[in-house]
């Protein structure tokens, strides 16, 4: 039911499209010396926990181990308490196995130079294939809508599957200038945009959201 109803929500809460002028994208990287590793440890299993700067005093939080990697976005630097990070970090749309984000990130913005309100992010996975013995590397775009700590946190709004679908990066966009302006992360669902649902309107008449 919750589906159904976030369905018929969202489809008036969608904003319209923003024009070329109102639309802008700015990049920025991860690699390199670009991020500081706060923890790392090896022993019983790998993890780390690194901050990325990013656009207009973003930063890219991010954490991980062995099998996957998970993030968020913040106004600062600042550590999130371990006992914190369940709540504050997100997932990505779980694909396959052993993932990793990749090394850029779009931001969505206001006009050139304006302020950010999404975040577009690659996550990378490993998928077995139907032999049960091949891998295949495939890939999500994963969709972030901004909010600072006050406002409760980022969230992901909308998940691509870029490896299924043609446009995926222009469908991203589509998905971070329609959604994630008004976007509820409290109470509304990430959109799915796969094979089945290839676009955003097609995704969320189809109600296509990722468990």
């Amino acid at each position: 039911m919750k589906n159904t109803l976030f369905a018929i929500g969202l489809a008036g809460l969608i904003s319209a499209p923003l024009s070329a002028q109102e639309a802008f994208s700015a990049y920025t990287r991860t690699d390199g010396d670009v991020c500081t590793t706060l923890e790392e440890e090896a022993d019983g299993g790998f993890y780390f926990y690194a901050v990325c700067p990013g656009y207009d005093g973003w930063a890219l939080h991010l954490d991980g181990g062995e099998h996957g990697q998970r993030s968020t976005f913040r106004t600062n630097a600042a550590p999130i308490p371990d006992d914190q990070r369940p709540e504050v970090f997100n997932y990505p749309y779980s694909r396959g196995n052993f993932g990793e984000f990749h090394t850029v990130i779009e931001w969505r913005t206001r006009g050139e130079g304006g302020p950010a309100y999404a975040a577009i992010h690659r996550y990378y996975a490993n998928a077995l294939d139907d032999d049960g013995v091949t891998w295949s590397r495939i890939s999500t775009l994963t969709v972030s809508a901004l909010r600072d700590e006050a406002a409760g946190g980022t969230c992901m709004v909308a998940h691509v599957e870029a490896d299924s679908v043609s446009n995926a990066n222009r469908i991203a966009q589509d998905a971070a200038d329609r959604i994630a302006p008004d976007f509820n992360c409290g109470t509304d669902s990430a959109l799915l945009v796969n094979a089945a649902y290839p676009d955003v309107d097609a995704a969320i008449s189809g109600g296509s959201y990722a468990r």
